[in-house]
């Protein structure tokens, strides 16, 4: 029975004891049991589901294949992958349980009873699985795993069958019987072989024990906080990162209720329901110019140093402007510099870049305005024309050089 902290909730035959009584009571709305609690419970499963996908999200920011976030879109969320073969889909579905000391069982899994009669029938189709089974029969190859997270464990027979799926064999308990609901449910698929069957669906994957699904909004933080500094570099005060997760949870809200219309195009169902990298450059507050200039140039850790870049400058009170102008000096600094650094003679070059880190440190204590940090270029600009292999270097580039200096020196 739901309970507050104040008094348990009061039930029908109380409250015809206490009108028998005599007297008049005035109830409060605490004090009577709510006809359902089943829209409270909707709702947090569904947050939950929000806070999966927005966590997935912000692998975006690693350089990696991951290219898109669908949220609620085919199933809870789905993540797309670009590899030069083209285009895949890892489709996921969450699924949260109130008692932590209890398992997933097969029923719910798979739709298996374990008690098996003559007459026992399964339900494989409306079961957890069978439903993300849907994606591998409609999408094929392109589907490249299924994966079924929760905060709770499974049985071991659920274990065993999806170790089965995965290695090839058929020891679990319930893998002929998942067989054979397959071959019943999936009639393109009847035909093959139980060996062909286990290796059509082996990209299913369990993911137990999630405890950002929990309640306790703790790990949720702590991991998202983690992720934002792995990928960009940016330390972050509990006030911050708290307003960062509560945003992009709300950006995950936003692109799962948004209505999709029959004719919709590929980029506006993108635009409606899919998380791109730009989103999440967008929270963080990072130039996605200065982002797309630098990794143009060939900076492997362009959110990085773009992040460095940014934090950095405008708290000197650079503009954004000032900011992105600077990410191309650094990106044609880095260009130059992977020619011509073989033709300097290492001494030179070694005192060249300490004079350059230098003026670095300067920077990032916040110690030089514009006029002081041109003063120093030129200084450097100088300097650098007494040495072999430098003296066509531009003042842009010697600025680019510094800044290059600055991502390395913040980054470490």
């Amino acid at each position: 029975m739901e309970t507050t902290t104040l008094r348990t909730f009061t039930t029908s035959k109380a409250l015809e004891q206490r009108s028998t009584h005599g007297g008049i009571h005035k109830l409060t709305i605490t004090e009577v049991k709510p006809r359902e609690l089943v829209g409270r419970e909707t709702t947090r499963r569904f947050y939950a589901q929000f806070k999966a996908a927005a966590l997935e999200s912000l692998q975006l920011l690693d350089h990696s294949n991951i290219d898109r976030i669908y949220c609620d879109f085919h199933d809870d969320y789905v993540v797309r992958y670009i590899t030069p073969s083209g285009s895949s889909y890892r489709f996921v579905q969450v699924k949260t349980n109130g008692k932590a000391n209890e398992r997933w069982s097969p029923l719910e899994i798979f739709g298996i009873k374990k008690r098996l009669k003559k007459d026992t029938t399964h339900d494989l189709k409306t079961s957890f699985a069978g439903r993300l089974f849907l994606h591998i029969d409609n999408f094929g190859p392109t589907c490249n795993c299924v994966q079924l997270s929760t905060n709770i464990n499974f049985d071991d027979d659920v274990l065993d069958i999806e170790n089965d799926l995965r290695t090839g064999s058929s020891k679990g308990k319930f893998t002929k019987t998942l067989i054979t609901e397959i071959k019943n449910n999936f009639p393109k698929l009847a035909h093959l072989s139980d060996e062909a069957i286990l290796k059509e669906f082996s990209s299913f994957k369990l993911s137990p024990r999630e405890n950002i699904l929990d309640d306790e909004r703790e790990a949720f933080v702590t991991q998202a906080a983690t992720k934002i500094y792995k990928y960009s570099e940016i330390h972050l005060t509990p006030p911050e990162v708290s307003k960062i997760v509560d945003t992009l949870v709300d950006l995950v809200r936003k692109k799962s209720s948004s209505v999709i219309l029959e004719g919709m195009t590929e980029r506006e169902l993108e635009k409606i329901s899919a998380i791109a990298l730009e989103d999440i450059l967008g929270l963080l507050s990072i130039s996605k110019t200065a982002f797309e200039i630098l990794r143009s140039g060939g900076d492997d850790n362009a959110i990085k140093s773009a992040s460095i870049l940014q934090r950095t400058l405008t708290k000197s009170k650079f503009s954004i402007d000032t900011v992105n102008q600077f990410a191309q000096y650094k990106s044609d600094w880095d260009t130059w510099f992977r020619v011509s650094r073989h033709t300097i003679p290492n001494l030179q070059l070694t005192v060249y870049l300490q004079q350059a880190n230098d003026v670095a440190r300067k920077l990032a204590n916040g110690n030089l305005s514009m006029l002081d940090l041109y003063c120093e270029v030129n200084k450097l600009s100088s300097f650098a024309a007494s040495i072999p292999g430098m003296q066509t270097i531009r003042e842009e580039q010697i600025l680019g050089g510094v800044l290059a200096e600055l991502v390395r020196g913040e980054g470490i």
